[in-house]
């Protein structure tokens, strides 16, 4: 007996939002300065201590924790009201919501009781406040985008300007993020300054050069938004509402902090995302893949050689594998205790350059084998393979810590990149180059 769609889709979403929760569990309870540090105590008296809670006042410099927490329930609003279903009646949508809410404030408490017994993890009510905003607003942002969402599903060009439209947000709120609030005129005139000519330096050419790369690319995606949006509008005619959207979030970025981006990065990126998208419709995406497959294993090379560049990793010195076992911290072998020791923003930006810079994986593996089921499985593993021995090979070298959470960003980012080039472009059996060019135009 078929299951229904809406139960499907429940299911779907209720699966990602107990994963999310476990993971918000982990990463509040087991990842301490001390890593694994699970002291027993009393459940009444850790209940005691809960119900004491006050609200502490802290810094400057912890407001972009304060983000961070607030940023960390956002998704879990969402998935939960999902989970809740997808319904197409404006009463049983407010009824899901208002039914997600207090779950996942009821799961912000609970975790917040577990962390009593992970010392030196303190529950304040400003994090308590942070999480359930947080989750007031995944509520309302799925309430205002279940459209978009539920087009994630359908595939197509639906789907597509969907997950354009939800990106676009997603990098809105990644550059704005660090929340560094200053109207110190000197202090707006350097910001203006980086923002405007400064160039993004790393350790080294290779790092730099990957650098500049993903800032570029992060604009690519909001370019082809733009053009898909305005079809009909000449190339200066869809970039200009980017460009302005542009200099509004950038505007805000001054006064905010923000990550540093190089605004003729961006607009670059915003205007190839354009040109390139409006190439790509006029284009028999099969054909053009066909034609793209045998340039795999060359550009896979030249791939490969990048990233161990990037990463530091094609020149010595090295160590042993027994003296670099000797030497590590048993800590970094818990997953994301590096995202967790260094600050909020810092993390931020390492996880998406990490997105960024194993994408190409996913890409590569849809070019070799269309949009078979294993496609995106198979360049998850790949990639997790891969990021696996970057960070093994990171732990032979002296004066560098592994970070093997990387794997699942990595898989993450191949999976979804080889999923939306397979949902868009699909290739059923039997599909010639004159019968089908792809289903997102």
């Amino acid at each position: 007996m078929p299951v229904p769609a809406a139960l499907h889709w429940r299911g779907n979403w209720a699966a990602w939002a107990i994963i999310y929760a476990a993971s918000i569990l982990y990463a509040s309870t087991i990842i301490t300065p001390l890593g694994l540090h699970f002291v027993p105590i009393d459940p009444a008296v850790a209940w005691q201590q809960l119900l004491a809670s006050r609200y502490a006042v802290v810094g400057d410099d912890q407001r972009p924790d304060w983000m961070a927490n607030l940023l960390m329930l956002v998704p879990l609003g969402v998935l939960t009201t999902g989970a809740l279903g997808p319904a197409r009646r404006p009463a049983a949508l407010l009824l899901a919501a208002a039914l997600a809410l207090p779950v996942c404030i009821g799961f912000v408490l609970a975790v917040k009781y577990a962390q009593l017994f992970f010392p030196p993890r303190t529950v304040t009510l400003n994090y308590i406040l942070a999480q359930s905003l947080g989750a007031l607003i995944g509520v309302v942002f799925f309430l205002v985008m279940q459209r978009n969402l539920l087009a994630l599903a359908g595939g197509g060009r639906r789907a597509l300007l969907a997950a354009l439209w939800l990106y676009t947000l997603a990098l809105i709120g990644f550059v704005l993020f660090h929340f560094d609030v200053t109207l110190d005129a000197s202090t707006l005139a350097q910001r203006a300054w980086a923002m405007l000519w400064a160039w993004p330096t790393g350790a080294g050419l290779a790092k730099t050069l990957g650098l500049a790369a993903a800032q570029f690319a992060a604009l690519l995606p909001v370019g082809a938004l733009l053009a898909l949006r305005r079809p009909a509008a000449g190339t200066a005619g869809a970039v200009a509402p980017g460009l302005a959207g542009l200099a509004v979030v950038d505007g805000v970025r001054l006064v905010l902090g923000g990550m540093p981006n190089s605004l003729p990065l961006q607009v670059a990126g915003m205007v190839c995302g354009v040109v390139g998208v409006r190439w790509l419709a006029r284009q028999d995406m099969q054909r053009l893949r066909r034609r793209l497959r045998g340039f795999v294993w060359p550009a896979a090379i030249f791939y490969v050689l990048a990233v161990l560049e990037v990463k530091e990793l094609l020149h010595g010195p090295w160590q042993r594998f027994d003296v670099a076992w000797a030497t590590l911290d048993p800590r970094m072998l818990l997953p994301f205790f590096q995202s967790y020791i260094v600050s909020k923003a810092h993390a931020m930006a390492a996880a998406a350059l990490h997105v960024v810079m194993f994408a190409p994986i996913g890409m590569m593996l849809w070019l070799r084998v269309g949009s078979r089921p294993w496609g995106p499985p198979t360049a998850a593993g790949l990639a997790a393979v891969f990021a696996i021995g970057l960070e093994l090979g990171r732990m032979l070298k002296p004066g560098f810590a592994p970070d093997f959470a990387n794997a699942v960003f990595a898989a993450a980012s191949a999976w979804g990149v080889a999923k939306v080039c397979g949902s868009l472009w699909p290739t059923p059996p039997g599909a010639t180059p004159g019968r089908f060019s792809g289903g997102w135009r």
